[in-house]
């Protein structure tokens, strides 16, 4: 290697996705002719439907200088909701499309408007896949 040339070490293949999810896609293109992928390559995962990735894990994995990938295992795949209904003037965090069974979303309202007291602000994905949303979810002036 000439003086001042840094050598990085390229990643194989990412891992394989786990159950429930799907082949990852690449941030950039196989190093012709090596089968591996560069340094700063992203190996991006997606779940079948129905389910998700719970909100504290990432869907990507990053080919480090190393020649490793970062985390070093696919992400897993957990049954999920469909994202809940809006409400008129109302806000839904997280905004994700999928939540994991056992997590949490939570309504609020834009600014100038209040959230229904008899409502209920947060709801729980269950084992049943669907949220069931109070009708007085609503947001008032």
């Amino acid at each position: 290697v000439p003086p001042g040339n840094i050598c990085f070490k390229n990643c194989q293949a990412a891992p394989p996705e786990g159950t429930n999810g799907s082949p990852p896609g690449y941030s950039t293109t196989i190093i012709s002719g090596s089968n591996t992928y560069s340094p700063g390559t992203n190996a991006i995962y997606s779940c079948n439907a129905n389910f998700a990735f719970p909100s504290t894990v990432s869907n990507t994995l990053t080919c480090l200088t190393t020649g490793l990938w970062s985390p070093s295992v696919a992400p897993a795949c957990v049954s999920g909701c469909p994202r809940p209904p809006d409400i008129p003037n109302g806000i839904i965090q997280p905004p994700d499309q999928f939540i994991a069974v056992g997590s949490t979303v939570t309504y609020s309202c834009i600014q100038g408007y209040a959230f229904n007291s008899a409502g209920t602000a947060t709801l729980t994905c269950p084992a049943s896949l669907s949220f069931v949303v109070p009708t007085e979810n609503t947001c008032q002036p």
